[in-house]
């Protein structure tokens, strides 16, 4: 049995989104992600490109949190680029790649999760990886979007 809950963004575009109840159910609520979301055939899905953290002048900042916010900043831009409007809210998918797992850099990313998506919570995956190919950065951001028509 799964339990569903709502998210209003999603929601408004016949996304569903569930959980399993008991230690899943505690682990998707701690990691403010969703363990299934269906989208329906119909929806106009986006799918973001890797961002990572850089600046507008391509340098990464060195600060991680600085960093992991300017990615989150950057994916927001190319989703209202591609014209999701609701920007991190409308994101039901993101896998992300970090080359520091540690309790510091995850406990930094779920902020910036709940900062950007508000009740939204997208299915997420999260990888350690050895290396990141653009220069400097620590980690890279995968998105896939439902945009409203």
């Amino acid at each position: 049995m799964s339990s569903e809950y709502l998210s209003p963004i999603l929601n408004q575009a016949g996304v569903r989104c569930f959980n399993v109840p008991g230690s899943q159910e505690e682990l998707a609520n701690q990691g403010h992600l969703s363990n299934a979301i269906t989208v329906p055939s119909n929806a106009v899905i986006v799918h973001v490109t890797g961002q990572v953290g850089n600046l507008e002048s391509g340098e990464v900042p060195t600060d991680y949190r600085e960093e992991y916010r300017q990615a989150f900043e950057n994916v927001k831009a190319v989703l209202q680029a591609a014209g999701v409007e609701t920007g991190w809210q409308a994101v039901y998918k993101v896998h992300f790649l970090t080359l520091d797992t540690s309790t510091e850099r995850l406990g930094e990313w779920l902020k910036n999760i709940k900062d950007y998506c508000g009740d939204t919570r997208p299915t997420t995956t999260a990888i350690g990886a050895k290396e990141i190919a653009w220069p400097g950065a620590t980690l890279e951001v995968f998105v896939e979007a439902i945009k409203q028509l």
